[in-house]
């Protein structure tokens, strides 16, 4: 292999489809080399993310950094990552976006399509829908992280019981 010949580190995507349910996470991330006892540098922790609204209903959703899973996020608690256009400019004043004191929200409006960066160093990371909806999204992360999705237990109760349990009335049954 000649040097240059692969740009190294190379950017790993990850890709997920979820409802989004307002007041609940609907999608946990976890990063395991930054729960290692040796965390790589800042500069290795920025993630663009690509949101995709599949739906016709506006939405308002956050990234939640996490400490461990166990925390639970509420509307209105938590840090929110601070999110930034994909060119690196505040998203303050836009109109796809707004900041609170607790972080930053994203608007993205029905069949509509943003694209932000944020940076965290916490290794799980759930996507919270702050209000409106609900809808389907399509996220697109890139990252020189790799993060793996997690599945949700069915005795969580800070995420919403139709995913875990879904009605029977749905389901056909055989005669």
């Amino acid at each position: 292999m000649y040097p240059g010949q692969y740009p190294q580190p190379n950017p790993r995507q990850t890709k997920f489809q979820c409802p989004m349910i307002s007041g609940y996470s609907t999608f946990r991330l976890f990063a395991p080399a930054l729960a290692s006892t040796a965390p790589p540098t800042s500069g290795y922790c920025v993630v663009s993310a690509t949101i995709e609204n599949l739906e016709d209903t506006a939405l308002q959703l956050s990234f939640v950094p996490l400490d461990d899973r166990t925390s639970a996020v509420l509307a209105g608690s938590g840090a929110r990552c601070s999110l930034y256009d994909a060119a690196g400019g505040d998203l303050r004043g836009n109109i796809v976006a707004i900041n609170s004191g607790t972080g930053s929200t994203l608007f993205v409006s029905g069949y509509g399509s943003v694209r932000v960066t944020f940076q965290t160093q916490q290794p799980y990371l759930e996507v919270f829908t702050d209000g409106l909806g609900p809808a389907n999204v399509r996220v697109t992360l890139e990252s020189l992280l790799q993060w793996d999705q997690m599945s949700f237990d069915k005795t969580e109760t800070k995420y919403p019981q139709a995913m875990v349990q879904p009605p029977w009335s749905s389901f056909p049954w055989p005669s």
